[in-house]
């Protein structure tokens, strides 16, 4: 299976990951070692000097207890099917919406390999 790297542009990314990190008033040290990344890899995240792949998207928003989507897009659903809307929403999520579902399912073809070890 490749691995594919999403491509963020400035006016949606690092949305909402900074709002979250800001909210949740992480370390950087701290929010790296718990998603199992690197601490310059979160500076470059959080001043947009680079962008994560799929599984380091997916680290973070575990790390950071929320959803990928959530962390793509400011948009989710709860476990209960509640409607979460970010503060403040970046202006297109359409190309987002398009590529997690790229990721969602990647991330399943994962699992199941994974379960069959």
């Amino acid at each position: 299976m490749k691995s594919s790297t999403l491509k963020f542009t400035e006016r949606n990314w690092p949305f909402p990951f900074r709002e979250l990190v800001d909210k949740g008033r992480w370390k950087q040290s701290d929010l790296a070692a718990r998603a199992e990344l690197q601490p310059s890899a979160i500076s470059q995240y959080l001043n947009g000097s680079r962008t994560p792949g799929a599984w380091e998207i997916y680290r973070l928003a575990k790390a950071l207890g929320t959803t990928v989507e959530y962390l793509l897009t400011g948009e989710a659903a709860d476990e209960e099917g509640r409607y979460i809307v970010a503060e403040a929403a970046p202006p297109d999520t359409s190309e987002i919406r398009a590529k997690l579902a790229v990721i969602k399912q990647a991330l399943a073809e994962a699992e199941a390999a994974l379960k069959k070890i």
